[in-house]
C-alpha cells in the first residue's frame, strides 16, 4: 500500500513537470524574450571568439596578444557599466509605473473596487460556506461557487500585475536593444581603432544594459509556479539557440570571405606578417563578417520590440478583463 502511494505521487511529479513545461512553452512572451536573450549570447560569444583576429585583420592590432587583451577589457567593462546602467534604468521605469499606477488610481478605480470586491466576497462567501457547511445546504454551495468566482478574479489580477512588469521591463529592453544594435551597426563601420573601438563599447554597454531587465521579463512572462523552471529553460535555449552554434557560424563566413586572414600561433615572424599582408586584400570580407553578426543582433532588438507590442497588447486586454468583472460585480450588488 505504501508503495502504490509512493509510486501515485512520482507519476503526479512526472505529470506536473511536463504541464509546468507545457504552460512556459505556450507562452509567446516567453518565446520572444528566450530568442532575443539567444542572439545576445551568440554574438557576445562569436566577438569574443574571433573579434582579436578579425581587428589584426582589419589593420587595428599587429599582436594578437594585445588585441586579445584589448578586447576583453572593452567587452568587460561594457558589461559592468551597461549592466548597472540597465539596472538603474529599470528600477527608474518601474518607479514611475508606481508613480502612474496610484496617479490613476490603478486603472481609474477598476482595480481597487475590485480589491474591495474581492474581500468582501471572500469575507462573505466563507461566512456563509462556515454556517452552512454543518447541513450542505443550496447556500453551502453557492458560497463555494462565491469562493471560486473570487480565486478567479484574483488570477486576473495577478495576470494584469504580470502584464504591467512585462510591459516596464520590455520598454527598456527594446529601447537599448534598438539603440545598441544601430551604435554597433556604426562602429563596425569605422576605418579607426578609437573610433572603432568606442563604438564596440557604447554598442556593447546598450546591449548589456537589457540583461536585468532580460532576467526579470523571463519571470514575468509565466505565473510564479513555474519562474524556476522558465529561468532553466531559458538559459538552455540561449545555449542551443545561440552561443553554441555562432562560433561555428562565424568561423565558417570568415574562412569563406576571408581565407587569407587566418593566424597560427606556430607562425613564425616573417610568415606571420606575410599573411598580415595576404589579410589585407581580404578586408571587405572581414567587415562582412561583422555586418553578419551585427544583423543577427538585429534579431534580438526585433524580439524585445515584439515583446513590447505583445506586453502592450496584454495590459490592454487584462485591463478590459478588470472592467469587465468590475461591471459584472456592481450588477451582482
Amino acid at each position: 500500500e505504501g508503495e502504490g502511494v509512493v509510486g501515485e505521487e512520482e507519476e503526479h511529479s512526472k505529470e506536473s513537470i511536463w504541464v509546468e513545461i507545457r504552460n512556459i512553452l505556450s507562452s509567446f512572451s516567453f518565446w520572444l524574450i528566450a530568442w532575443g536573450y539567444a542572439s545576445y549570447s551568440a554574438v557576445i560569444m562569436g566577438l569574443t571568439t574571433y573579434g582579436s583576429p578579425i581587428m589584426i585583420g582589419l589593420g587595428f592590432y599587429h599582436d594578437e596578444l594585445e588585441a586579445s587583451t584589448i578586447l576583453g577589457a572593452v567587452v568587460s567593462f561594457a558589461g559592468i557599466v551597461g549592466t548597472m546602467v540597465g539596472g538603474w534604468l529599470l528600477s527608474v521605469e518601474q518607479k514611475h509605473g508606481n508613480k502612474e499606477k496610484l496617479r490613476s488610481r490603478s486603472f481609474d478605480g477598476v482595480e481597487e473596487g475590485n480589491m474591495r470586491r474581492l474581500e468582501e466576497d471572500e469575507e462573505s462567501a466563507a461566512g456563509v460556506l462556515a454556517g452552512s457547511s454543518a447541513v450542505g445546504g443550496k447556500e453551502g454551495e453557492g458560497a463555494i461557487a462565491s469562493l471560486e468566482t473570487t480565486a478567479e478574479d484574483k488570477n486576473a489580477q495577478d495576470e494584469a500585475e504580470r502584464a504591467r512588469g512585462l510591459l516596464e521591463c520590455c520598454r527598456v529592453i527594446s529601447l537599448w536593444s534598438c539603440i545598441g544594435v544601430v551604435v554597433f551597426f556604426i562602429a563596425i563601420l569605422m576605418q579607426t581603432r578609437f573610433l572603432f573601438l568606442l563604438g564596440l563599447f557604447l554598442g556593447l554597454s546598450c546591449i548589456f544594459a537589457t540583461q536585468p531587465g532580460t532576467n526579470l521579463a523571463v519571470m514575468l512572462t509565466v505565473p510564479p509556479q513555474n519562474r524556476p523552471l522558465a529561468v532553466a529553460m531559458v538559459t538552455l535555449l540561449l545555449h542551443v539557440l545561440g552561443d553554441v552554434p555562432s562560433p561555428l557560424v562565424i568561423a565558417q563566413l570568415k574562412s569563406s570571405w576571408a581565407p587569407n586572414c587566418t593566424f597560427s600561433a606556430d607562425m613564425d615572424k616573417e610568415e606571420y606578417d606575410e599573411q598580415l599582408e595576404k589579410c589585407k586584400g581580404d578586408r571587405s570580407g572581414l567587415r562582412w563578417v561583422l555586418i553578419v553578426t551585427s544583423l543577427w543582433l538585429a534579431w534580438m532588438a526585433l524580439a524585445n520590440t515584439g515583446c513590447l507590442v505583445y506586453a502592450q497588447n496584454l495590459v490592454r486586454r487584462t485591463r478590459q478583463r478588470l472592467k469587465g468583472s468590475e461591471a459584472q460585480g456592481q450588477e451582482a450588488c
